[in-house]
């Protein structure tokens, strides 16, 4: 392309052209370029639609993809029309896809735009000043602080404000996915930089293909990293809720018997390697059956998950529990022994009667019985399924004896505690 014909092309499109020299963005480049950012868009909208949990986000990714390939597709338009009102167009579509690209990331994380107000006004400020109607600032100038300034401020501003609720949901590995985004804040800040220090680049300049076929790279390489990254935190919330959905009854939100078993006998491995005791707590409802067939299986769930709730947040933070079945749970208590279990037995029927759980008339105040198993005193014991029996036993037992006890088994003799 000649020098003169690149000085007839409108200030929009010149602007362009100098500041990002996007020389390259037309003809087969750019069809390449915004084709990819199309597949990304299909894609989004793709998962939107068949997974409803996400779909907020999922959109607003789509969005975001599908306004940078309709600005790719304009600014082409208007290198060919020499249209400075396309090319102005084609800038507001860059700005905004910034926009919903932060949107996507905030209600990914928040289950809602928790910071709505920061990217409409940003997106409102950069708009004006891309537009510039008053003619505050000289053409140039807008059209490089709306252009470069927007995608500088939404990539930091989102890095910072998004890095503390990735850490904490997905480990220091979250923090990868702002790498794309800080990296190309950093670039177009040199860029910006290095533009306003040399004033400009020459409207005469034509940028070699070795430059264009860079920023083809990197156009394409930031592209890719920024969905693929939010590809990683889709997947890496989806595989987390499949673990969850594996893992958790979901009745009562405690961990479901096939996980509970599995950790058992995690902590039965670790016994037998460090030799230290091992606790375990059978824990069944008293007259269970009673509270369905007076108030409906309606009632008894809901007996099941208060129970469950205050299971979990009277035990300590090292015991686990989980729905073994029914009105059955399973407590595991490390480094626990029989006597440490019975203490803290002792505290749940407490905690149980303080709680005065809501039952059908007719029925007695919710009770439980407990039976207690310990790895101590039986140096013969080689199979975590006999310290579930005889947790089991002892849970029965204490049904046999009155309910509303922990009966605590031994080698020799079981013992009972009221």
């Amino acid at each position: 392309m000649l020098p003169t014909q690149v000085q007839c092309r409108p200030a929009t499109i010149n602007f362009i052209y100098q500041s990002l020299d996007i020389s390259l963005m037309r003809d087969d480049l750019a069809i390449v370029v915004g084709a990819q950012f199309l597949v990304y868009a299909v894609a989004w909208a793709g998962i939107a639609c068949v997974d409803k949990r996400r779909r907020v986000s999922s959109s607003y990714w789509a969005l975001y993809a599908l306004f940078q390939a309709l600005s790719i597709a304009l600014f082409a338009l208007s290198m060919t029309w020499n249209s400075g009102g396309v090319g102005a167009l084609s800038l507001l579509l860059a700005i905004w896809g910034y926009a919903l690209s932060n949107a996507g990331v905030d209600h990914f994380l928040n289950e809602r735009v928790r910071f709505a107000w920061i990217w409409i006004c940003l997106l409102a400020a950069f708009s004006i000043i891309a537009l510039n109607p008053l003619a505050m600032l000289r053409e140039q100038t807008a059209q490089v602080i709306s252009l470069n300034g927007s995608a500088i401020a939404f990539c930091a501003i989102g890095a910072a404000m998004f890095a503390r609720p990735l850490r904490r949901e997905f480990g220091t590995a979250g923090l990868i996915a702002l790498l794309p985004s800080i990296l190309y804040a950093l670039l177009l800040a040199v860029k910006t930089i290095a533009f306003f220090v040399g004033s400009g680049v020459s409207k005469t300049e034509v940028p070699s293909s070795d430059s264009r076929l860079g920023l083809f790279v990197f156009v394409i390489s930031v592209a890719g990293a920024v969905n693929i990254s939010f590809l990683g935190l889709y997947v890496s919330r989806l595989l987390k809720s499949m673990k969850k959905v594996a893992t958790t009854d979901s009745l009562t939100g405690l961990l479901n018997r096939f996980e509970t078993a599995r950790i058992l006998r995690g902590e039965w491995a670790r016994h037998e390697r460090s030799g230290k005791v091992l606790g375990l707590a059978f824990v069944d409802i008293d007259h269970f059956k009673r509270i369905n067939d007076l108030g409906g299986h309606k009632q008894g769930d809901e007996v099941l998950r208060t129970t469950a709730a205050l299971l979990n947040r009277e035990l300590r933070t090292s015991d686990i529990v989980g729905r073994w079945g029914g009105e059955e749970f399973l407590i595991i208590l490390p480094e626990t022994s029989a006597q440490g279990a019975v203490a803290v037995m002792m505290r749940l029927h407490q905690a149980l009667q303080l709680e005065r759980v809501e039952v059908p008339a007719g029925c007695e105040p919710l009770t439980i019985s407990v039976g207690v198993s310990s790895s101590e005193g039986a140096p013969t014991r080689s199979d975590v399924d006999e310290l579930i029996a005889q947790a089991d036993q002892a849970m029965y037992q204490a049904k046999s004896t009155g309910r509303n006890r922990t009966v605590v088994h031994a080698v020799s003799a079981a013992s009972s505690v009221k």
